[in-house]
């Protein structure tokens, strides 16, 4: 029934304007939507992931299995990137972010975004609520504040921009190098050890 849903909307949109991009409702990487043939009435594919980066990459790849199966090659997005953060510290929920951008390119993704930007709090009583530990701003009495993910969320978009994921390596002790560059020749790169501190040279 979703896929006949699927159906209907991308042929009218398609025949609204052809140039319009029709990204999938959020589904996991689940062979029973392939087999129903819902990768013809989508030009992206889009998931949700609120766990680590590693699940992030182990998703991308189980879509690009899929894709080349049912012969469905398409773009694929993740429209929200998060992490159930209740509870957390927000230094280790930005510092997921980052991973989790990282990965999410060099695993094949073509475009992502953060959940979630704002909860509007006008009374000041959502303070201890899982959506608040979700928002990248402290949205109390509506003043949203930037947390400090708001801030990695800021940078690692201006760090990325419009370079491309060109290497990645992982070296002895956890440390992992991520490797973007854009067509002029600018680059970044991101690193993080997976326990612990260490001094390293970058060459």
């Amino acid at each position: 029934k979703n896929v006949a849903a699927y159906k209907a909307i991308y042929e009218e949109v398609k025949k609204i304007d052809p140039t319009i991009t029709v990204v999938a409702t959020s589904v996991e990487p689940n062979e029973e939507y392939f087999k129903a043939g819902y990768g013809q009435y989508c030009d992206v594919f889009d998931f949700h992931i609120y766990e680590d980066s590693a699940n992030v990459r182990a998703a991308i790849q189980q879509y690009h299995a899929l894709m080349k199966k049912y012969n469905v090659v398409k773009p694929i997005w993740s429209t929200e990137l998060g992490l159930n953060s209740q509870g957390m510290p927000r230094h280790l929920v930005a510092a997921e972010l980052i991973k989790k951008f990282a990965v999410f390119f060099a695993a094949g993704g073509a475009n992502a975004s953060w959940f979630d930007f704002l909860y509007p709090d006008g009374e000041g009583t959502n303070a201890d609520s899982a959506g608040a530990a979700h928002d990248v701003f402290d949205s109390r009495y509506n003043l949203f504040a930037p947390k400090l993910t708001a801030i990695a969320f800021y940078n690692a978009v201006n760090a990325i921009a419009i370079k491309k994921f060109v290497a990645e390596q992982q070296y002895p002790d956890g440390i992992r190098a991520f490797l973007f560059r854009d067509r002029d020749g600018k680059a970044l790169q991101i690193l993080w050890k997976d326990k612990g501190r260490a001094e390293i040279m970058v060459p």
